[in-house]
């Protein structure tokens, strides 16, 4: 949810995407704001430590996953066993009959509470295609979203100190300094 509030505050509340209907492949638009997603999401319980979940006889110490535990995984080969490995990199301390299992009704049990803990985590948008009335619900992947938008920020602002230091032989930290209202004044003169 952090990441929701970072997202509004640099971009503004209002964010437009573009998705595609998995039944028909018909193009739509995706609108919504970030506000009103963030009072959607059910309250966090228990707060972002390390939680227990007593399960089959076991208890399970785990800690919710950072954004280095799923990069790090996803790195691994195969990423279908992902999971697993995610969840043997969070957990901290077992006590049960065995070594814990890395499938079936633990995982799912610690999946939960992780969950309960940070409802912002999976996020799902349900949406309707104008085409063909297709309703399903959309994982909006928070990280990729908000990374792509700070990376065309950064592109954006890239061309933009590029265009002006061509254009008017101003160094970079100047033209970074001005206002984006300015620097857009100024890009308006050298394309008119």
């Amino acid at each position: 949810m952090a990441l929701l509030r970072l997202r509004r505050d640099l971009f503004g509340d209002h964010v437009q995407a573009i998705g595609s209907c998995p039944a028909c492949g018909a193009e739509l638009d995706i609108v919504f704001g970030v506000s009103g997603l963030l009072r959607s999401l059910p309250e966090t319980q228990g707060g972002p430590g390390p939680a227990e979940v007593v399960v089959d006889g076991y208890a399970v110490l785990v800690r919710p996953p950072t954004s280095a535990d799923v990069l790090a995984v996803l790195e691994e080969e195969p990423v279908r066993e992902a999971g697993a490995r995610l969840f043997d990199r969070c957990v901290v301390r077992v006590t049960g009959p065995s070594v814990v299992p890395s499938a079936g009704r633990v995982p799912a049990a610690v999946a939960e509470e992780i969950s309960k803990r940070d409802p912002g985590a999976s996020i799902e948008l349900v949406l309707d295609c104008a085409e063909c009335g297709h309703r399903w619900a959309e994982v909006l992947d928070v990280v990729g979203f908000v990374w792509a938008e700070v990376n065309a920020w950064a592109r954006r602002t890239l061309r933009q100190v590029h265009t002006l230091a061509r254009a008017y032989g101003w160094r970079e930290r100047d033209i970074l300094a001005m206002t984006p209202r300015r620097r857009a004044a100024y890009l308006g003169l050298v394309a008119g």
